[in-house]
Formats: C-alpha cells, sequence, structure tokens
C-alpha cells in the first residue's frame, strides 16, 4: 500500500488535533493576514469567505472557555463542601454523638461504624451516600435531633452542589464537541485557502508563506494548549 502524498493530508487539521488554542492562534493569524492583503481582489474573496469561518469558532471558542470556567468554579464549591466535612463536620457530628453514645456502645457503632473515615476518603458519590444514610441513620434517635437536622441540611447542600457541578461538566463536553466540529470546519476552509493560494501563486510559492505561520503549522508546541507566543500576522 503506497504513503499517503503529502499534499493530501491536511496540515491544518493534524497540526492543531487536540488544541483548541493552537487553532484559535492559526486561525487569528490567517485571518489578520487575508485582511491585510484583501487589496488584492483575489485574496478579498478569501477573506470574506474566511469572516464566518473566524466568527464561528470564535463564538463557540467563547462559549467552551466560559463553560470550563463555570464548572472550575462549581467543583471548587464542592470540593470546599468535602473539605468541611472532612476537617470540621464530621469531627463536630462524631463528638455531639459520643456526648450521648460513647464509642463503645451499640448505638454509636451504628451511627458512625466506620468511625469518621468513610466521610474523609472515597469518590464523591460514595461520600455523599454516607452523609445520607448516617441523616437516615439519625431519624432512630431523637435525643440526636440537631444533630441530625445539621446533617439532613449538609447533605442536601452536598446533593445540590454537586447537581450543579455535574450540570455544568455536562455543558463543557457539549460545547466542546461543537468545538472539535468548528475545529474541523476551520482546518478543511484554510486548507481550502492554501489551495487556492497555491494556485494564484503557482509562479511563485514563496508569496503562499505570507498568509500562514508555518513554524506553528509544521512544528507544534509540544504543548499546545499554553503556548502563548506572538504571530507576525496575529492579534
Amino acid at each position: 500500500m503506497s504513503a499517503k502524498w503529502h499534499y493530501c493530508s491536511n496540515q491544518f487539521l493534524i497540526a492543531t488535533e487536540n488544541s483548541f488554542k493552537l487553532m484559535l492562534i492559526l486561525m487569528k493569524d490567517h485571518a489578520a493576514r487575508l485582511r491585510g492583503g484583501s487589496a488584492d481582489p483575489d485574496i478579498a474573496v478569501l477573506n470574506s469567505r474566511f469572516i464566518p469561518i473566524e466568527e464561528a469558532y470564535t463564538n463557540a471558542f467563547g462559549s467552551w472557555s466560559n463553560a470550563k470556567a463555570f464548572y472550575k468554579g462549581a467543583t471548587l464549591a464542592f470540593k470546599l463542601l468535602l473539605k468541611e466535612l472532612s476537617s470540621k463536620k464530621i469531627r463536630d457530628w462524631d463528638v455531639q454523638i459520643q456526648v450521648v453514645h460513647s464509642k463503645d456502645t451499640e448505638e454509636y457503632i451504628s451511627l458512625l461504624p466506620k468511625g469518621r473515615n468513610p466521610f474523609q476518603k472515597g469518590s464523591y458519590e460514595i461520600i455523599i451516600s454516607h452523609v445520607g444514610a448516617l441523616s437516615k441513620t439519625l431519624e432512630l434517635y431523637p435525643e440526636l435531633a440537631a444533630t441530625k437536622t445539621d446533617v439532613e441540611n449538609f447533605y442536601a447542600q452536598m446533593l445540590s452542589t454537586r447537581a450543579t457541578q455535574q450540570v455544568k461538566e455536562a455543558l463543557v463536553k457539549k460545547n466542546s464537541e461543537e468545538l472539535e466540529k468548528a475545529r474541523v470546519e476551520t482546518a478543511i476552509t484554510m486548507y481550502g485557502n492554501l489551495g487556492i493560494l497555491m494556485d494564484k501563486f503557482r509562479y511563485n510559492s514563496e508569496h503562499v508563506k505570507r498568509f500562514f505561520e508555518l513554524h506553528l503549522i509544521k512544528s507544534p508546541p509540544k504543548d499546545k494548549n499554553t503556548y502563548s507566543g506572538e504571530l507576525a500576522g496575529g492579534n
């Protein structure tokens, strides 16, 4: 089987794989270079057809970035609850239970069979389930009504905060999928522009270089998602 001809490979698609940020940088740079050369009627046509591509990718990238920021905030809120649970809440509940039922009693063991550990280690869902289970078991001990109320309220807060986090997580996934479609469409359009430019400058191919940041396309940075260098034609 013969190897794929280099010119049949979309280098814009390959270079920006797994990097929405690098595509944003290359796309903005290409758009700026087209605008700069639009005094030429042929380049003006490419510029006009690339404007909606640039807008679509920019908007998709913005939505994805915002969704990630909201998810990050929601995750932090939930982690703060977990920290409060593991350091303060379970300590307080444990102490309150021991005031009424010492550690060596059947009542204490039924409430906290493994002590504080299940409330301090484990997956999110397992930890939440332990708080819910404690709330339910406390219904059998009216002498611990105040503790039960506190556990119930904290359990409800954990459920609500976790649900919000999961909604934001789903939004990130949805926007990521939409941005990936926009990345592919942008790469395909840039590949098409390359073909038109190659035809236009077929007698002097050096001019094609003016419209692309070849260094980043040919040698993408190792960490494509943190690259922050400036481009000659970019913003």
